[in-house]
């Protein structure tokens, strides 16, 4: 079964610009020091092909194609809505307790208990395309199925014309109540209010989260052990064979090795593939081998009897679910040997004993389900087989495997049938979300960094609420307002805070996650396959953050920067005033050294510094952070503090160009990172402020 190609870095519309214009975990408007899709471009770490040293024959981009990328983000601006409702006035938790209320007073009383919703609210504001909208049902129509052992495809409800809240039956799913508390236990955005509303929905449904994000659910399904909880599904491959047709492996029950590669996308082993009928349809199965001769155990696997067959090192599995969808299954099967390749776990170094993770995250890959890939094994052995048999001996041939365009003819009849289990259902199967496959679409905008806008649809109040709420907030949360003001808090970090937050923003009281989703089903060995997300786009090698100690200032005031990186590194702070002059603030003649330990807050000035910095001049002052691990990649940067205590870097081209020249050498042809990483040890991003 070989590994599919897919976008690097998950960038698969990156030649839509409106998508990337409106994509603000890519694209900060007018900021393109604190957009990701700048900073990897001018940090050197993609395209990825070439700084990893899978490709290193290609053209790196060159000074001026960084220069146009930066000058397009700076004219970028926010988007201003027309023509239709205002998205400032998001639904919070009493509207939507009111939608379902009403949805569930229409409903049978005999089966409501069996009810439960999912929400699409905080991806999709009043003013949405329609087309965003229809993926984003689409999107959720999948993920439901795809976690679904149920006969027949789950029907999603609308409650409302318009509202993007969805009801859906348990038992259609073969889930039980006591799935979905279990799932819920982990929720970290419930929220509990005091309405009659409320008060009626927990009478009919009998749980204190009735509704959940579908992000969120996307999310939590990428973990194995909600995966597996979910589809009921056993964690050993035999059981799982015997779950799925009611056969052990030892029985071929249509079984057939297909074909033999030597090297997959992501394996550098030797790899057998074989399918075996099951009640629903199809298993797939990849046996990858490891080992001193993994060559000859891939032939033996070849030509061995059911029962006889070497077992191979690592071994993953895809099949029909009873509803036609597709479900995935990964095991370590032996311990022998190498390991499986860098990229599947986040660059962990330590997978011998690990089992792989099967997820939905492995739908990333597997969109569509095959991808067919000339057999490099199989037919050699046939045409040896052929030669060697004799003419009486037709029964040998008879049984010999399937040959290269049997392979495709199977593939496509099989992706045909799982195709035709998606359209029935209401969507496309071909369709992408943000340029990727649909659920891995909805992983992806969960795991975002969350700013103002993104913060406040989540809490359910307007952003001019959660600002004046922020400004009265206690001391210890004072920085996380400033940083959603000015920027953004990462997906861990606001996820953490949203009790407090919903508690200080509204009235309402929050349902707090009494476990955790690692907790959930997890077995030891467990890898959570995309966590880590192995995307540069999610986790820059240096991730910075940047925020002043107001929003707002006046001329003169004397702002105080704090700055923090996730890597030991060597800062440089720039300002840019209004006029487009540069002027490094750190380090300078009397504070020459500026490095920054992982983890720890850095204050520039700090309280006993020897300078103060002040802002001069009314307009927008950018602040840009650069941190380089190595602390010598910045080499146009030159200081001269015997003469000048802080270094003047001129207009904010010049500037620019500077901080756009990163140095970095590329690797050797086949000399690719085993972690599957392509670090450049460069960090950036920026603050643009307001002075009156």
């Amino acid at each position: 079964m070989p590994e599919f190609a897919k976008p690097a870095a998950d960038l698969g519309n990156i030649l839509d610009i409106d998508a990337l214009e409106s994509n603000r975990a890519l694209v900060k408007p007018g900021n393109p020091d604190a957009s990701k899709l700048f900073q990897v471009i001018a940090n050197r770490e993609m395209p990825s092909d070439i700084y990893s040293g899978e490709a290193p024959e290609l053209p790196i981009p060159t000074k001026e194609e960084i220069a146009l990328l930066r000058q397009w983000i700076s004219t970028v601006e926010e988007p201003v809505s027309s023509g239709c409702t205002s998205p400032s006035s998001p639904l919070g938790a009493t509207d939507i307790e009111e939608l379902v209320a009403a949805d569930l007073g229409g409903a049978d009383n005999d089966t409501g208990a069996e009810y439960r919703y999912i929400h699409l609210i905080n991806l999709v504001d009043s003013c949405a395309d329609g087309q965003n909208s229809q993926l984003l049902a689409g999107a959720l129509t999948k993920l439901v199925n795809s976690l679904s052992y149920g006969p027949e495809p789950v029907k999603l409800i609308a409650t409302a014309n318009g509202s993007f809240i969805y009801r859906f039956d348990l038992s259609a799913s073969n889930w039980t109540a006591d799935t979905w508390d279990r799932l819920v236990s982990a929720y970290p955005y419930g929220v509990q209010t005091n309405s009659p509303n409320a008060k009626f929905i927990a009478s009919k449904l009998g749980t204190k989260v009735p509704v959940i994000r579908a992000d969120w659910l996307a999310h939590a399904a990428s973990y194995p052990g909600v995966y597996r909880m979910l589809l009921g599904l056993p964690a050993d491959y035999s059981e799982l064979v015997y779950h799925l047709s009611g056969t052990p492996p030892q029985t071929s029950n249509g079984s057939k090795a297909l074909a033999g590669f030597a090297h997959t996308g992501l394996s550098d082993g030797y790899r057998v593939i074989e399918r075996r009928k099951s009640d629903s349809g199809f298993m797939w199965t990849a046996n990858d081998f490891y080992g001193d001769d993994p060559r000859q155990l891939a032939i033996d696997y070849l030509n061995s009897r059911e029962g006889e067959k070497p077992v191979p090192t690592w071994r993953k599995s895809f099949f029909t679910l009873p509803n036609g969808f597709l479900g995935f299954f990964g095991e370590n099967a032996a311990n022998l040997g190498k390991p499986p390749p860098a990229g599947l776990f986040g660059g962990n170094s330590d997978r011998s004993q690990h089992q792989l993770a099967a997820s939905v995250h492995c739908m990333s890959c597997h969109d569509p389900a095959f991808i067919p890939a000339p057999d490099e094994l199989l037919g050699a052995l046939q045409a040896v087989d052929r030669d060697q048999s004799s003419d009486s001996d037709q029964s040998s041939q008879q049984e010999l495997p399937l040959i290269s365009n049997e392979i495709q003819q199977v593939m496509v009849s099989d992706q045909s049938a799982v195709d035709a289990a998606m359209k029935m259902s209401g969507f496309d199967p071909a369709q992408k979300l943000d340029g990727v496959e649909l659920i891995t679409g909805l992983v992806k905008r969960y795991r975002r960094s969350v700013d103002l806008q993104a913060a406040s649809a989540e809490l359910g109040v307007t952003a001019d609420v959660l600002v004046s709420r922020i400004q009265t907030m206690e001391k210890s949360y004072a920085a996380l307002g400033l940083r959603l003001q000015q920027g953004s808090l990462s997906r861990n970090e606001f996820e953490s805070s949203f009790p407090a937050v919903l508690e200080w923003v509204t009235t309402n009281q929050p349902v707090v996650a009494s476990t955790s989703l690692s907790s959930l089903g997890e077995l030891p060995g467990d890898v959570l396959a995309g966590e880590e997300d192995t995307s540069i786009m999610d986790n820059l090698s240096v991730e910075l953050t940047l925020f002043a100690d107001r929003a707002e200032y006046k001329v003169d005031d004397r702002p105080v920067f704090t700055v923090q990186s996730n890597q030991d590194c060597h800062l440089t702070l720039i300002n840019i005033n209004p006029d487009g002059f540069a002027t490094v603030i750190l380090p300078n003649g009397f504070q020459q050294e500026a490095k920054l330990n992982a983890g720890e807050s850095q204050q520039v000035p700090p309280d006993d510094s020897e300078f103060q910095f002040a802002f001069s001049d009314a307009g927008k002052e950018k602040v840009v952070a650069i941190c380089d691990v190595d602390g010598d990649r910045f080499q146009q940067i030159q200081h001269d503090f015997a003469n000048n205590a802080f270094t003047e870097l001129g207009n904010q081209k010049v500037a620019t160009q500077k901080l756009d020249d990163v140095r970095r050498e590329i690797p050797a042809e086949g000399t690719r990172d085993p972690t599957g990483t392509q670090s450049s040890g460069v960090g950036r991003t920026a603050i643009i402020l307001d002075v009156k």
